[in-house]
């Protein structure tokens, strides 16, 4: 969790000079090699982030601004609001060519908004917005590419059919939203297993946080309370964010680190 804070503008644009303030935010993710792998995240302003994998894929590249990303993109959040914000970031900046394995990148807001960022069959970048149905739902299969993934997948079946019976929002609980997650959670097979789940009032900014599948049991608090007066009381780590490079970025002043499972002792 990091508040909101000034920061060198060449930590994320390298052509930047001086400093920029930054929105308070919070990660989720896993420890590889004793540096913090983000893999979802939510700012103070409700503009939410996740990512899943996918089969490596060809990735064409595309010109525009540079930018030193930080890994799995985790940076968007410091100064974007809202997916349209995102969209345009996307379609300005430089991404060299790559054998792409980042998977895909998935963006909400607090006006409703939703969209995929991944890579296109025709291996260029690809938007997949929310349209009249009113969710926008991803698993491990390529929304842009059918052929990049799992497909058919039935944890996007499931999903898609428990959503469908979300007819007005009276039905769209937090109870809801976990129901589904517990449905579709991955049990351990080789090393793959679901390890967290969490769930983001974009509104309100409150964060419930599941450890493992135990869906019975949940942490729930306010990023907007913790950011300007923790109330955690799970043991802090010290520890430094992995960056595109696999190095750990200089830390972030006031930031504080729990291991999720502490969070339920």
């Amino acid at each position: 969790m990091v508040p909101t804070q000034e920061i060198p503008k060449n930590w994320s644009l390298p052509d930047k000079k001086g400093k920029m303030e930054i929105f308070g935010f919070a990660l989720f993710g896993v420890i590889i090699n004793d540096l913090l792998y983000p893999q979802g995240g939510i700012n103070e302003k409700g503009l939410c982030f996740d990512i899943n994998g996918l089969p490596t894929v060809k990735f064409n590249g595309q010109k525009g601004s540079k930018w030193h990303s930080w890994f799995n993109w985790f940076d968007v959040l410091w100064n974007n609001r809202t997916v349209a914000d995102i969209e345009k970031w996307f379609q300005i900046r430089e991404i060299p060519a790559m054998s792409w394995n980042g998977g895909q990148f998935h963006f909400a807001d607090s006006n409703g908004n939703a969209i995929i960022i991944g890579v296109g069959g025709d291996g260029n970048l690809a938007f997949t917005k929310k349209k009249s149905n009113n969710f926008l739902v991803s698993t491990n299969n390529n929304i842009a590419n059918v052929e990049n993934g799992y497909y058919p997948c039935t944890r996007y079946d499931k999903t898609v059919t428990m959503l469908e019976k979300i007819i007005n929002e009276r039905n769209l609980t937090v109870s809801a939203c976990r129901d589904i997650l517990d449905a579709v959670h991955f049990e351990k097979r080789g090393v793959c297993e679901t390890v967290y789940g969490n769930i983001f009032d974009l509104i309100s900014k409150d964060i419930y946080v599941y450890s493992s599948h135990d869906f019975d049991r949940v942490v729930k608090f306010s990023l907007t309370e913790e950011l300007r007066n923790p109330t955690l009381k799970a043991k802090q780590i010290k520890m430094k964010i992995l960056d595109e490079n696999a190095y750990g970025y200089p830390g972030f002043e006031g930031i504080k680190i729990y291991p999720i499972p502490d969070l339920f002792t």
